[in-house]
């Protein structure tokens, strides 16, 4: 199935928002083989809604995607956290998703520019939105 990356997950490798790919097989899920640890703001909390997630999860697997650059690398549920109030304690809410779209589901506008990245492969970004626009 086609898919759609809705995440800047490794700037270097290509893999970031918007990249496609190939859902090629999965990956069974672990407790004690878990994905990245999250860092920053609320990374325990993310980390255990995360696993929550999964828990929750009917399949327990993780898409494996080959993306159209060649990368290939299993997708794991991100965690985005906000905070709520003005005082503390702060209320936190969470959404918990694999950052993946079907790559079927998109707009005329997201379609023309992808197929315009695919006919022009070393276009930069700034001249692919310049002329996205023109």
């Amino acid at each position: 199935m086609r898919v759609i990356l809705l995440a800047n997950l490794d700037m270097s490798a290509g893999l970031v928002n918007g990249s496609q790919g190939e859902i090629v097989g999965f990956e069974p899920y672990g407790e004690n083989r878990a994905p990245r640890s999250p860092s920053g703001a609320h990374a325990s909390y993310r980390g255990d809604q995360i696993k929550r997630f999964m828990r929750k999860s009917r399949d327990r697997e993780w898409p494996i995607v080959e993306f159209t650059n060649g990368q290939r690398c299993a997708i794991y549920a991100e965690c985005s956290v906000s905070t709520w109030g003005d005082e503390e304690p702060f209320s936190l809410l969470s959404r918990t998703q694999i950052p993946l779209m079907a790559g079927w589901a998109v707009t005329i506008h997201k379609s023309q520019v992808y197929l315009h990245f695919l006919l022009v492969p070393n276009c930069s970004p700034r001249l692919c939105a310049y002329c996205y626009c023109c």
